[in-house]
């Protein structure tokens, strides 16, 4: 009952807004809670046909991924970025499902393609220094960097670069940098697991216990105990 009504309420958006996108993007994402992919594709790409949304664009990328269509889905994207060469959002869409299922050579491709098309936005640097410390490029350092000039004070891009620091030795400044990202975001169990991981090969295990047992606390509420629980072990 609640499916169809809110199938209903997309069709009303659609006739009420019809020189918006929002109406078929709340169709196909009703489909896709369902993980009814076929109509959800149907949705996005009538949508498409209509307005060049990368909103729209991207969701049917998913969409097709997740029927396991993948040829569609590389074609679709290969399409989009012919005819939408200037859109960086669609690759860093495609950057960010490079990075999820860890193919961080291709994830590094589509974040350089945006950064060329937006040289400073900072969470296009942030997510290509990722990417590349996962190739093992030197390079990475100087993007996060970079990232963290742009944006200053800002948590997950001083964890990115804490990590890469950590990675070359520099424990200290790494350790100075995750603590101040915590005071920003005190809930950010991520970062605080990264700080754990830092402050062991720092050989500071005292302190890095106080962050572990603090992780331990959240229970379910964080995804990655066993990892949390696998460094207590080794303390």
């Amino acid at each position: 009952m609640l499916f169809r009504s809110a199938l209903s309420i997309a069709a009303t958006v659609q006739k009420q807004k019809p020189k918006e996108p929002s109406g078929y993007l709340l169709e196909g994402n009703i489909y896709a809670t369902q993980k009814a992919w076929t109509n959800a594709i149907a949705a996005y790409r009538n949508g498409l046909r209509q307005f060049a949304s990368p909103e729209l664009a991207a969701r049917l990328h998913g969409a097709l991924l997740a029927a396991d269509k993948m040829s569609d889905a590389d074609k679709h994207a290969t399409t989009w970025l012919k005819e939408h060469p200037k859109d960086a959002a669609f690759r860093m869409y495609l950057g960010d499902v490079a990075t999820t299922r860890k193919n961080y050579a291709q994830a590094a491709t589509h974040y350089q393609s945006a950064l060329t098309l937006q040289p400073n936005n900072a969470l296009t640097l942030n997510n290509l220094a990722w990417a590349l410390w996962q190739t093992k490029s030197p390079k990475a350092i100087e993007y996060a960097e970079k990232a963290n000039q742009i944006a200053p004070n800002q948590p997950a891009f001083m964890d990115t670069l804490a990590v890469l620091l950590a990675d070359k030795g520099q424990n200290d400044k790494a350790i100075e940098m995750l603590r101040s990202a915590m005071k920003l975001a005190p809930q950010a169990a991520n970062i605080q697991l990264n700080l754990a991981k830092v402050l062991i090969s720092a050989g500071k295990k005292t302190e890095a216990r106080q962050e572990l047992d603090a992780l331990t606390k959240l229970g379910d509420k964080f995804s990655q105990q066993a990892e949390v629980a696998q460094l207590l072990k080794s303390l």
